[in-house]
């Protein structure tokens, strides 16, 4: 047992805990009480160290400074981790987290910093944090043309619309709340002062230097016919009476004239009761008046006959009025002016009284004030560098928030999105400080250095609660916010803010590991969707983006590697670095992206591959913990390699070409290669015993023996989209394997004949995300399956029916075995312009040439030529006369009604997959002939009339077409016979065949010279006639 000394130290630290230094003595009641609560704390926590290490060198009865899962399951540490309410399995669980290089063994220094990095990480300490992501994140400067010539007055926003609104002395603009383009503007008559937005009329008022009052439609930016002007306008003056005149002047000479001074603030009247289409609102002037007007809206909604009248008038203060602010907590107003005062009142609807109810003092002007809710405390600042923070009873100054270089010109909220509450303040110099709403201490500054126009500073400030972000303004608005990816998924709940690269399953903690692209780690539960532990970082510009990730093969730890070909090796529960990767690559080597990680384990022992575009392969051992050394290194490929699988006895890989190898380990060539057809880059490959599935960028599947690459199937366009579209990842359990594509369709499909053949059937296709699904994991012994999209979510759904059970998120809670406590509604649909329409559909049934003949001629002279061809046909055992090759396009995957032209979907967006339906909807090639030489052989008889196979919902019949009377069909003169065929061919398989829909007359590309078809024997009774 060491001294006790030594038992105040962490982790083998050389320095002892702070409290032990000797400190400068309290100045004050306040200074003492805050150091006696530190010393308490600091005693406690060095207690706490103290017995926990009594109780590790108690379990370490042999003193070799570490202890086994035996020992630590017999060890009294239980009781000091989570404060002992861990269970048996859990408190297990927990030594194997803390063990993540597996050498069943953990030592005093591993716990310490384990417990450390949870202490920090996996409470969520996020308050402090969000502080550090506020930064500005607007997307550049605006043109000339949409910027104001003058500097902004105020900010105000429209929710209804989804603008922000910034008012100045030229023009009113509005901007997107999501981008901050501009969109729109308002720039007569000009000289405006100050704006409020009516949300339930969409309606927006305006006040002018002039004394004018607007009423503006914001839908249309029409100015409405309603108008009050302290100085009537020459349209007025023609129309007034000889009376109305003289009185008119005689109101002139009077301040009871309305708006007789210069308005500076309008606010609306919330605490007043009035009926549905009347509403209230307070202008403010520069001499200390308030006034009420009253607007009357029309009974109907689109009438602009709007009323403006003022009903009330009062002075309140004895300058300027600078800000009016509504106090939820008293319901009532709050005024502050130049005259020093800041004054609580309110006022009676019935009577038109104002009533004071409270009044602040300050010996200064004060420009801005903010009202504290929750501490019933204001906070005002006036023309000098610091601000104060008053007490309401009495009002009295309490603090100062001093230490600004400059005068401070805006105080307003900033509450976090982890619900943390600060005060920010800002300056004539565009100096930025973050105030703690409840201490009151600085918890971050900063400044702007851009430089401004027409004036180097900002005078308007917003903050946006509902978005968690601060809109600054000089000649254009700004935006700071807490996240550098724009914090576009505000209302969206996403499993990350930054974009995801990596999603594992440990089937050693059923856990799911999340890894976005600054590597922040989120670790979740399978069967409840809380997050376990977490790792948050700040975004640094300056460090680069992580690339791709793996978990090891026992699944307690992370590689990552950056496009700076950084490599690291990480313990996720506790977001600490176990090792930075020396893989001592060479600088030529060094200098390519890696573009995929794998961890495979052959013989007993484990490898990490590594494949980028140095067209390389390299497979790395470990030959001790955190250290690698290079054991082979693959060359063969001749374009960059985008994925990497592991199978039992070497590795596969695939490049972007179209390439595929296999690879052993006891030798650096290839056991085989082939490229796919038709020529497309490869997207996954993914190992099924000794199959390999592989996906192209073409949708097509491709399955493959393994080592020797022998073709068993290709499935062309598997998902069956007409969209371009490719499978990006794929996943089985047993005989069912899912595959996914770029629109965020899973596909399901069972496989048949397995071990001896393998055929994949088609079950049923789900759209999971809306955007491109990049991994899949089947979890819980094939129960679930798991979707990482670009979207930034992860889902997560029932393998058997695609229920959808919910997305990983810091407030999901279910029960995976409760389907009570599913989200059930996912809001992703199926869309029918991704698909085929069942009739134009190939059949999996039909015969070889009877499918290339629909097929494209590039697939069909890869068919005569062979499907694939390898610079050493001999290692391939593949021929062009092989009888076992086969060319399968998936069947209908939904059927229409032609009656209706609607689809027959169920409530979880899934799309039927069953060849038998379809299997008598086929239509070959010889029969397509068959139609051109009858519809060619009418022509010559002279008849009009044309034979057309109808489409039938359970069996294809051949029917005798009544005779339609067709339209005269326009030839062109200069086509050539096998042109006609071709085309007459595109127009049956696109319209005719199957699909009874009229005929449509094809659209010419180029002016050609088009007569009526005519017969022989047509021509000649038409002559005759004509010489009759």
């Amino acid at each position: 047992m060491q001294n006790s000394n030594d038992s105040l130290l962490i982790g083998g630290e050389s320095e002892p805990f702070e409290f032990l230094t000797p400190s400068d003595p309290p100045k004050s009641t306040e200074e003492k009480s805050r150091q006696n609560f530190r010393i308490r704390y600091l005693t406690r926590r060095a207690n706490y160290i103290t017995r926990l290490r009594r109780a590790f060198d108690s379990a370490d009865s042999n003193k070799l400074g570490r202890i086994t899962l035996d020992q630590w399951m017999k060890s009294d540490i239980h009781q000091y981790i989570k404060e002992g309410t861990l269970s048996e399995e859990d408190f297990k669980f927990y030594f194997w987290r803390i063990d993540a290089n597996c050498d069943h063994y953990i030592t005093w220094d591993e716990l310490v910093q384990y417990l450390m990095k949870e202490i920090s990480q996996s409470e969520l300490h996020l308050g402090e944090q969000a502080t550090q992501f506020l930064q500005k994140t607007s997307k550049g400067v605006p043109s000339r043309d949409h910027t104001h010539r003058e500097m902004v007055k105020q900010i105000t926003i429209c929710e209804n619309s989804s603008e922000y609104i910034t008012l100045s002395s030229d023009s009113i603009r509005f901007w997107g709340t999501f981008d901050l383009q501009f969109r729109r503007s308002i720039n007569d008559p000009g000289l405006f002062a100050s704006m409020l937005v009516f949300e339930t009329h969409l309606k927006l008022a305006v006040a002018t230097s002039n004394r004018r009052l607007l009423l503006y439609d914001i839908d249309s930016l029409q100015q409405l016919p309603c108008e009050i002007n302290a100085s009537p306008s020459s349209v007025i003056i023609k129309k007034m009476t000889q009376r109305e005149a003289k009185n008119a002047l005689n109101k002139l000479n009077s301040t009871k004239l309305t708006l007789y001074n210069a308005p500076t603030v309008m606010a609306l009247a919330k605490y007043t009761l009035t009926p549905p289409l009347t509403l209230l609102f307070f202008v403010c002037d520069d001499q200390g008046f308030v006034q009420v007007f009253q607007i009357t809206a029309p009974q109907r909604r689109q009438s602009t006959a709007y009323k403006i009248n003022c009903i009330s008038k009062y002075r309140m203060h004895d300058g300027n009025i600078t800000q009016f602010s509504c106090i939820e907590s008293y319901e009532c107003y709050a005024t502050s002016s130049t005259d020093g005062s800041i004054k609580f009142w309110q006022y009676d609807t019935k009577s038109r009284r104002f009533e004071i109810l409270r009044v602040l003092n300050d010996t200064s002007a004060i420009i801005t004030f903010k009202f504290s809710e929750k501490q019933k405390l204001i906070v005002t600042c006036g023309v000098s560098r610091d601000a104060y923070v008053w007490s309401i009873s009495p009002p009295q100054r309490i603090f100062k928030l001093g230490g600004h270089y400059n005068t401070v010109v805006a105080i307003t909220d900033y509450i976090t999105s982890t619900n943390e509450r600060y005060l920010l303040t800002m300056t004539n110099r565009k100096e930025f400080r973050l105030w703690d709403a409840v201490s009151y201490r600085m918890s971050r500054e900063w400044n702007d250095p851009t430089l401004l126009r027409p004036e180097n500073h900002y005078s308007a400030i917003l903050y946006d609660e509902r978005r968690h972000a601060i809109i600054t303004a000089a000649s254009y608005p700004v935006r700071w916010s807490e996240n550098a990816a724009m914090v576009e998924n505000f209302l969206e709940k996403t499993t990350h803010k930054h974009t995801i690269v990596g999603c594992h399953y440990t089937k050693c903690f059923n856990q799911i590991i999340t890894i976005d692209s600054i590597a922040n780690f989120c670790v979740w539960n399978v069967k409840n969707g809380q997050l376990s532990s977490m790792r948050e970082s700040e975004w640094d510009p300056n460090l680069s983006d992580i690339s791709t990730t793996v978990l090891d093969y026992a699944g307690r730890r992370l590689v990552t590697v950056d496009f700076r070909n950084n490599f690291d090796l990480w313990n996720f529960n506790s977001g600490q670095i176990i090792a930075k990767l020396d893989l001592q690559l060479t600088q030529e080597e060094n200098k390519y992206i890696t573009s995929c990680l794998s961890y495979l384990k052959i013989g007993g022992r484990e490898f990490l591959a590594k494949g980028g575009w140095d067209k390389a392969l390299f497979l790395f051992t470990e030959i001790d913990k955190g250290k690698f050394v290079l054991f082979r290194k693959f060359t063969g490929h001749t374009y960059d390699i985008s994925t990497i699988a592991p199978y039992e006895e070497g590795v596969i890989s695939g490049s972007a070409n179209g390439e595929v190898f296999t690879w052993a380990l006891d030798t650096n060539f290839a056991q085989a290669g082939i490229i796919l057809k038709p020529s497309a880059a490869v997207e996954i490959i993914y190992s099924h015993h000794n199959f390999a599935l592989i996906g192209d960028s073409l949708g097509n599947i491709h399955i493959f023996t393994i080592p020797k690459l022998e073709l068993v199937d290709l499935i062309v366009s598997a998902h069956n989209l007409i969209v371009p579209y490719a499978i990006t990842s794929i996943d089985s359990y047993e005989d069912t394997f899912y595959s996914t594509d770029t629109f965020g369709y899973v596909k399901k499909w069972k496989i048949e004949g397995y071990p001896d053949h393998f055929k994949a059937a088609p079950v049923e296709i789900y759209r999971c995300h809306n955007i491109d699904i990049f991994a899949i994991s089947v979890v819980m012994d094939g129960k679930f399956v798991v979707t990482t999209g670009a979207d930034m979510n992860v889902k997560i759904f029932d393998a058997e029916t695609f229920e959808y059970v919910g997305i990983f998120h810091y407030e999901s809670n279910w029960d995976i075995f409760d389907k009570t406590t599913w989200a059930m509604k996912n809001n992703c649909e199926v869309e029918t312009k991704h698909f085929n329409h069942p009739q134009n559909e190939l059949s999996s049934n039909l015969p070889l040439n009877d499918q290339l003949g629909l097929l494209d001629s590039s697939t069909q002279s890869l068919v005569e030529s062979g499907p694939y061809f390898l610079k050493n046909r001999a290692k391939s055992g593949l021929s062009t006369s092989s009888a076992s090759f086969q060319i399968q396009k998936s069947t209908g995957s939904f059927y229409a009604n032609e009656s209706t032209e609607t689809l027959n979907l169920n409530d979880t967006q899934t799309i039927s997959e069953n060849p038998q339906e379809n299997e008598n909807s086929s239509f070959s090639l010889n029969e397509t002939k068959d139609l051109i030489q009858e519809f060619l052989e009418e022509h010559e008889k002279g008849e009009f009339g044309f034979s057309i196979k109808k489409y039938q919902d359970q069996e294809l019949k051949s029917l005798a077409a009544p005779k339609i009377p067709r339209k005269s069909h326009l030839l062109q003169h200069s086509m050539r016979p096998n042109e006609l065929i071709n085309k007459l061919t595109t127009c049956l398989n696109s319209s005719w065949i199957g699909h009874p829909v009229p005929y449509t007359e094809p659209v010419e590309t180029k002016p050609v010279v088009r007569l009526p078809i005519m017969t022989p024997g047509m021509e000649k009774r038409r002559f005759k006639a004509h010489r009759h």
